[in-house]
């Protein structure tokens, strides 16, 4: 959707201002069919051209065209035009949230579905295939794109979110703290949509490593780095490959008992590093795993065979954290809930998993701004699969 017409808005904002001069004389306007269609069909011409799409919707006013209508109607066009100027990004980004904001869920639906037709088109088989098994590729995800069995559930659940987290939306966009981030977050947005997977693999991040951007984030001597989702080690080797061993004391949580042994293994050269076999979350509990899981996608559930210690960090940690990094397959939320004394206390450097539930996006910013409003966002890429994966929240 980002495409940007600076010549086509100028022509727009002519036809709306001939059409403004028009209604403003509010002589015969309805009066003949011709006038009425004439009338209708510039709503749709710039509407289109606009938000993609003929109708939109606007306050609580119904559609029947009359004079307070139309009035309406032209001074949403000119807000619309006063934000497509200036910075390519900033006008991608009110693009995207008057298309949200004005066009009706079925509207949307049905745009985003001829969207991905389309894209298959020009991609092999496996693609539209991949879409259809997302839930069996990523442990994370219940919805997919089927359109053989008319499944279009991921395309569903992600318009409703999206209306629903609106100004969230709008508001990380404008506390993000460089251009970058705003546009790896509009361009995940738009992949939600139009599906333009080349788009979104160029935001992949090329220089640094998944979470240690030096530009952002800044090591304190003799500090303390929590690892939520250690996996096998390889972030807890990362960040001392990127820093060194000038730290306190690493703490690495990990519930897959295969993948425990692993990291155990793979820590033991370290000095300092306590590993911990138990979930985090917001408050003590025992949850489960159905099985022993071998990969980095390990999920606690209310039931399963292996059960698993919860903890929430400000029990288990009683020292000063100075960096907290979350990985851990969409329990984010609840772990930093569990965190929020260490958050609101000391400030810890911030490195947050964004992509496991959509919302997450939006939700876990505002969360961590409601504990504390001094964090400074930012939004880096690393996602190389079909879906956009791999984002990553730094607040510092």
């Amino acid at each position: 959707m980002r495409k940007i017409d600076r010549d086509m808005l100028k022509e727009i904002s002519g036809i709306i201002e001939s059409f403004e001069r028009i209604i403003l004389k509010g002589e015969g306007l309805f009066e003949s069919e011709e006038m009425s269609r004439t009338i209708e069909d510039t709503i749709k011409t710039i509407n289109l051209r606009l938000y993609n799409a003929e109708c939109i919707n606007i306050s609580s006013l119904d559609h029947s065209i009359d004079i307070d209508y139309l009035k309406a109607l032209i001074n949403t066009w000119k807000l619309s035009l006063s934000r497509r100027k200036g910075i390519s990004t900033d006008i991608w980004f009110w693009m995207l949230f008057e298309y949200f904001s004005y066009v009706d869920r079925e509207t949307i639906i049905s745009n985003s579905v001829h969207a991905f037709e389309e894209r298959m088109k020009d991609l092999p088989e496996e693609y539209r295939e991949a879409y259809s098994k997302l839930p069996e590729m990523y442990s994370f995800m219940s919805d997919r794109i089927d359109m053989q069995r008319n499944d279009i559930s991921l395309i569903e659940n992600n318009v409703d979110m999206i209306k629903g987290e609106l100004e969230k939306f709008k508001w990380l966009y404008f506390k993000l703290a460089d251009y970058r981030s705003k546009e790896i977050m509009l361009h995940i947005i738009d992949y939600w949509f139009f599906f333009d997977i080349k788009d979104i693999s160029d935001r992949h991040e090329n220089i640094y490593g998944d979470y240690y951007d030096y530009d952002i984030i800044k090591p304190v001597e003799n500090g303390v780095f929590t690892d939520c989702g250690a996996f096998i080690g390889d972030t807890v080797k990362g960040y001392i490959d990127a820093f060194g061993d000038n730290y306190k004391r690493i703490y690495a949580y990990e519930i897959s008992p295969f993948n425990y042994e692993i990291l155990r293994s793979n820590t033991e050269r370290y000095r300092d590093v306590t590993i911990k076999q138990k979930g985090v979350g917001k408050c003590p509990s025992t949850l489960f795993l159905d099985e022993e899981c071998e990969g980095g996608d390990s999920r606690l559930t209310d039931h399963g065979k292996l059960s698993i210690e919860v903890v929430a960090l400000d029990d288990d940690i009683s020292e000063k954290i100075d960096l907290l990094k979350m990985d851990i397959e969409g329990a984010e939320k609840e772990a930093l809930l569990g965190a929020q004394r260490h958050i609101k206390e000391e400030k810890p450097e911030l490195l947050i998993c964004t992509y496991h539930n959509a919302s997450d996006l939006f939700e876990i910013p505002w969360m961590i701004n409601d504990f504390r409003d001094d964090y400074s966002f930012y939004l880096r890429y690393n996602g190389t699969s079909i879906w956009p994966c791999d984002h990553v929240l730094f607040a510092v």
